[in-house]
């Protein structure tokens, strides 16, 4: 194909292809980069609910202050509004739990989630998209403590969940046996 081209045609086929090397060389450091960017973004809102976390547990615990020391017979006054500092303190965590993107997480912070929950640095995750899906029977986040794991069923699927999920959680409760358990 070189021979049809002139002597220009033929310089810059040859400066092409280094350069088309250099984009495509550009182009996997820069997927490179996109992916780390997200591993950072999911690390990054998983450590900001720290001190939201903190503030929802510190009004937790003065309004259990402030009922146990509230005598019988003295004015509410004080645990109503201890009260309405804790819902909105768990407001304000509901609210940042929805905003941290724990879709699909990458297998670095899936692993920092389950050495987190291991050591007893966080107290529980609810899972519903892991990294690898069906969830393998060998994968050590099923034994791991204080995890709940959920089938990923986007599209309104299963119908009825909101019946199933309190169903089964009265049958929890009670001992009973559970519906829809999937075996590992």
């Amino acid at each position: 194909m070189l021979r049809k081209l002139s002597v220009r045609g033929k310089i810059l086929a040859t400066l092409a292809v280094p350069v088309l090397v250099l984009f495509i060389a550009a182009a996997m450091f820069s997927l490179a980069a996109f992916d780390d960017a997200k591993v950072a973004g999911q690390a990054q809102g998983i450590v900001d609910l720290g001190p939201t976390i903190e503030t929802a547990t510190q009004a937790l615990s003065d309004e259990r202050t402030v009922s146990v020391n509230t005598e019988r017979g003295e004015t509410t006054a004080k645990i109503v509004a201890a009260r309405k500092v804790t819902d909105a303190a768990l407001a304000d965590l509901a609210t940042a739990f929805e905003a941290v993107d724990t879709g699909a997480l990458d297998a670095r912070v899936s692993e920092a989630l389950e050495t987190a929950l291991r050591d007893g640095s966080l107290g529980g995750a609810a899972l519903d998209v892991t990294a690898v899906e069906p969830l393998p029977a060998g994968s050590s986040l099923w034994t791991t403590p204080n995890v709940i794991i959920t089938p990923h069923a986007a599209g309104g699927r299963p119908q009825g969940a909101g019946r199933l999920v309190a169903e089964n959680l009265a049958a929890f409760r009670s001992g009973d046996e559970l519906r829809n358990v999937v075996s590992r």
